[in-house]
């Protein structure tokens, strides 16, 4: 019986080892990012780059893994009191965030003519804080690591991703949005504790 099963199992996914399809490709690009839950902050412009692995199982379905590095972050304001005659003013706190990223996207291609394919594409990704400064406007205070204890943010985040992209011949782009799903707050109150990551991908790609 076991026999017949594994049988059975092998020749369920033959057809996807028959279409399978691996590819390699060098991603690079832009994001804008935020931190969700606070008031009056800005988004924050940075780029993402790294490898990423595509296996398609038939020619409209295939899984892509990446391993990128990130920078994020978010333009904060906060408000300090000057002196006993003046009752406050408000400058701006710069947060950046470099991240080490792993991306498992499912691909779903909904139109492919041979020359030019496009895909929708949706899954988790994890993040490890490896470094950045968080910086006061007009050397009000002395720097801070982001992630050091006490941190301005967590070292590590997870969330969900959507992608919609197309590839033409060797290239490929692509225009995705990332979720944080765990709240970032770390040690300090520059961001509240509801705060999540959020932020809008444009990357291209070239493959091997």
């Amino acid at each position: 019986m076991g026999r017949i099963i594994s049988f059975l199992i092998c020749l369920f996914f033959l057809p996807a080892f028959t279409y399978s399809q691996l590819s390699i490709k060098l991603t690079a690009g832009w994001n804008i990012s935020s931190i969700t839950e606070i008031n009056g902050s800005k988004s924050k412009l940075g780029y993402t780059i790294g490898p990423a692995i595509s296996y398609e199982f038939k020619e409209n379905f295939g899984l892509e893994t990446g391993l990128f590095i990130s920078t994020k972050g978010v333009k904060v304001p906060f408000s300090f009191v000057e002196s006993l005659e003046n009752t406050g003013s408000e400058k701006e706190i710069t947060v950046n965030a470099n991240y080490l990223e792993i991306s498992l996207m499912v691909k779903s291609y909904f139109y492919n003519n041979g020359v030019i394919a496009f895909y929708l594409g949706v899954g988790p990704y994890f993040s490890y804080g490896f470094g950045g400064k968080t910086s006061f406007e007009d050397d009000l205070f002395e720097s801070l690591d982001t992630f050091d204890s006490p941190s301005v943010l967590k070292r590590f985040d997870v969330g969900a991703l959507l992608a919609f992209g197309w590839d033409i011949d060797r290239m490929s782009f692509d225009l995705s949005y990332q979720q944080g799903l765990s709240s970032v707050k770390g040690d300090l109150y520059y961001v509240n504790d509801n705060s999540k990551t959020r932020s809008f991908w444009f990357n291209v790609g070239y493959k091997l």
